[in-house]
């Protein structure tokens, strides 16, 4: 509806675009089609001054400038699915989760951990590690702990661990090679 030429129809124009950072553009470049197809690339938001260009048969053009506002949208955090842990029992085993959580909106420091209820007394939140504490009486049992991380807009994402409580001393790395 925002093109017309006196001398082609709109089967025997065509259209390119110039200009585009923050969004992705489709359908450029064939003839007939008129149809623009606008696509946002991942975490990308702001504003492109775009320049548009329609073409007919004998190669004149016309162009015009417009502009795309992309808004920013708070990403959730999201945390990978954790391979299962042995702790010995009543030893504090520290498992740092920093590896496993993401979020492309908040540096680390802004991201909080947390646990089910029901783990709580035996686990201790330090920033994005935890310490797991079982005592004996969990001894040959595997509990499984709900680890959510959550950013300061409140969104979040968890995980399910599952902690084997064993008598087998864990390894422990004294120093770096």
């Amino acid at each position: 509806d925002y093109v017309s030429d006196s001398e082609d129809p709109d089967t025997a124009l065509r259209w390119f675009i110039t200009g585009e950072n923050i969004v992705s553009i489709s359908g450029s470049n064939v003839t007939g089609n008129l149809n623009i197809v606008f696509s946002t690339i991942e975490d990308m938001y702001g504003t492109d001054i775009l320049f548009l260009f329609v073409v007919d048969s004998d190669g004149m053009a016309a162009s015009t400038v417009f502009e795309v506002m992309i808004t920013p949208v708070n990403d959730g955090p999201t945390i990978d699915q954790i391979d299962p842990l042995v702790v010995h029992f009543d030893d504090p085993y520290v498992y740092d989760f920093t590896y496993y959580v993401h979020d492309v909106d908040n540096t680390y420091d802004e991201l909080t951990l947390n646990v089910d209820s029901a783990n709580a007394p035996y686990c201790t939140v330090e920033g994005l590690r935890i310490v797991f504490t079982y005592p004996e009486s969990f001894l040959g049992t595997n509990r499984t702990v709900i680890v959510t991380v959550t950013d300061p807009a409140g969104e979040s994402s968890s995980t399910a661990v599952v902690v084997r409580v064993s008598d087998d001393h864990v390894p422990v790395q004294f120093s770096s090679i």
